[in-house]
């Protein structure tokens, strides 16, 4: 028997399997509810089949739903290989990617991107430096191809990513604070104190998780002064440790000794790793955008 059915259906009906309800499926297509239960609807009307039991309680797969899953997976990937081969066609014009790096990574990123770009020289970089935030922000809007950033709790529209790289992440006081002679620093310690930090709103993701993962703690649980960066967080961080508003956090590879000589750097017990990840989206996937996170520490 032949079934005709709209292929681009399947990721709606994809995301409501893997989620089992509605409003969470719909936050992640980034659609209005109704219409993704339109969707459904639609993509059960060309099959002649109920997928999914719904009731205000709970949604669960029909056994139709349970026996079309795996197939339905399967002609997504099909289909996304597929474009994907199409891309890797030599084509006469090279192929662009455009990278945002964030303004705190270290000089190495920086490094690994441009010798990256001699080597494929058939991929036309073009490469800002740009708040992590705002950089998401437009690889969702699809002004990026990728982003080249700090891990991050998984706020927002979900994204693909591979972890490239880390970076030791040092505890900062100035030498009059009281904890400054520790020789490490525990968690508890570090979350007792007076906690300097960029805004929020400029990566609330990477805030988050440096307060946690720092502290040990939730941010509202924290005493956090935020600071405005009009270049880089970490640098305006540093700027107001100097000036006493409290202990903050810096990369160890962005520490200059010289620059802040009222500065102390102090380990964390355990050690507080942070990774350095590229991240894109499904529909900014490219044979460029793999290549280049592919090529990290190979080339």
């Amino acid at each position: 028997m032949s079934v005709t059915y709209d292929l681009r259906l399947l990721t709606s009906f994809l995301a409501v399997a893997d989620e089992l309800h509605f409003g969470r499926a719909a936050e992640r297509l980034q659609v209005a509810q109704p219409a993704l239960s339109q969707q459904l609807r639609r993509l059960e009307t060309q099959l002649g089949v109920q997928l999914f039991d719904r009731d205000a309680r709970k949604v669960e797969l029909t056994g139709a739903g349970e026996a079309f899953l795996p197939g339905a997976r399967e002609a997504v990937a099909a289909a996304h290989r597929a474009a994907l081969a199409a891309q890797r066609v030599t084509d006469t014009a090279p192929a662009v990617l455009r990278v945002a790096v964030d303004l705190d990574l270290p000089e190495r990123v920086l490094q690994q991107i441009r010798l990256f770009s001699q080597i494929r020289s058939e991929i036309e970089l073009k490469v800002v430096r740009q708040h992590q935030g705002d950089a998401l922000d437009a690889l969702h809007e699809d002004q990026l191809d990728l982003v080249v950033g700090w891990g991050r709790m998984p706020y927002g529209p979900p994204l693909r990513s591979l972890t490239l790289d880390s970076e030791e992440i040092l505890a900062v006081l100035r030498d009059d604070h009281p904890e400054a002679a520790r020789p490490t620093m525990t968690r508890d310690a570090f979350g007792r104190g007076q906690f300097v930090m960029f805004e929020r709103e400029q990566s609330a993701d990477v805030f988050d998780w440096l307060a946690v993962a720092a502290a040990g703690r939730q941010p509202e649980q924290l005493r956090i002064q935020q600071v405005r960066s009009l270049d880089d967080g970490a640098s305006a961080m540093l700027r107001s440790a100097g000036r006493g508003c409290g202990q903050t956090i810096v990369a160890a590879s962005r520490f200059d000794a010289a620059a802040h000589p009222r500065l102390r750097t102090i380990p964390f017990d355990p050690p507080l790793r942070h990774e350095i990840v590229a991240m894109w989206t499904a529909e900014s996937e490219s044979a460029a955008v793999l290549a280049l996170a592919d090529s990290w520490g190979r080339a």
